[in-house]
């Protein structure tokens, strides 16, 4: 080995020590740094997949059958995306399914945001629009689903949830980066700065569909949204996160909500309920790159993305476990 040979490798081999010494370091701070949210916390399981390329996304929970079910994208932005089934109690093989568009042949790769499931429908953020699967072609599939269809929407879909027949479907707002409709963007009773909605649409129990194309009433949040989930006593769960900032899980309590009637272009009114302050219960920090939420049995279930061969840095941070933290109920004051 010649001399030039030698100095490379040990430029390299530094080069590399520094970078592990970075990022172990970078660790042991997001470990101190987030010591209430572990103390409170406990690893519910790992999230399968991330080292094929899965990107994890959406996430929600079918209680009869004690199974959770988590969406991802593929790092490569061509393969098809997919839906991972996972046992409740993180024992036993997940299951990968991969997704396909109403023709069967087509990959549906699109970068798919949150799940949430209605009777026999499973529904998919999907761009301007919310995908339509079957439950039982993703639960006893031989491992790919092909869309029904597609529920349209005004805005860009980030993530969606059911609750009490009705959809919820939001938008994400990042100045620059994900801008929203201008239309979104209110001061709410308590003076907040509003910049995105959530639109909530009255399903119909044998089409899956919801009963009336225009919104039943309509939501004010924040930005960065995530996810949403709702308590035992109807509390709202926001997660929000952007990058390597600190997540933020926001609770609000729906008895201390401010409205306002707002018209429709269709003329028709409907309630628009504000999130800010007015209702906020507390905010719970967490770990960077919170995804779509879960509530279960007491316990905030929380999906990452930081561990994805997208980012990497979470495979070091605990990023590749699902945390279920301890939810305390209370109200705002």
């Amino acid at each position: 080995m010649n001399k030039a040979t030698k100095i490379t490798l040990i430029v390299i081999s530094s080069v590399l020590a520094l970078i592990f010494v970075a990022m172990a370091g970078f660790a042991i701070l997001q470990r101190v740094k987030h010591t209430s949210f572990y103390k409170d916390a406990h690893k519910a399981f790992k999230i399968p997949g991330l080292w094929g390329g899965s990107v994890p996304q959406g996430f929600e929970y079918l209680p009869g059958i004690e199974t959770f079910l988590y969406t991802g994208y593929h790092k490569d932005g061509e393969s098809p995306s997919m839906v991972y089934i996972m046992p409740e109690n993180g024992k036993g093989e997940a299951r990968e399914v991969l997704l396909y568009e109403q023709d069967g042949t087509t990959p549906f790769n699109g970068h798919v945001g949150g799940i949430t499931v209605f009777d026999d429908y499973a529904y998919i953020a999907d761009g301007f629009g919310v995908a339509v699967f079957s439950v039982f072609d993703i639960l006893d599939s031989d491992g790919v689903a092909t869309q029904l269809g597609e529920i349209e929407n005004e805005f860009q879909v980030a993530f969606v949830e059911v609750y009490n027949g009705f959809l919820y479907v939001g938008n994400f707002y990042r100045a620059g980066d994900y801008e929203t409709p201008k239309s979104h963007h209110r001061e709410t009773p308590n003076g907040d700065q509003n910049t995105a909605m959530i639109y909530v649409y009255e399903l119909n129990v044998t089409s899956g569909y919801p009963i009336r194309t225009a919104p039943s009433f309509m939501f004010s949040i924040t930005d960065a949204i995530q996810g949403m989930a709702f308590g035992d006593n109807g509390e709202i769960f926001l997660s929000s996160s952007w990058g390597l900032s600190t997540s933020k899980i926001y609770v609000y309590d729906p008895n201390k909500l401010s409205y306002s009637l707002e018209r429709l272009e269709s003329g028709r009114l409907v309630e628009l309920a504000y999130l800010d302050s007015g209702c906020l219960i507390e905010v719970i920090e967490a770990p960077p790159m919170a995804e779509e939420l879960v509530y279960h049995d007491g316990e905030l279930y929380i999906m990452s993305e930081s561990a994805s061969m997208k980012y990497l840095f979470g495979k070091l941070t605990n990023g590749a476990w699902c945390y279920a933290y301890e939810y305390e109920a209370r109200e705002a004051e």
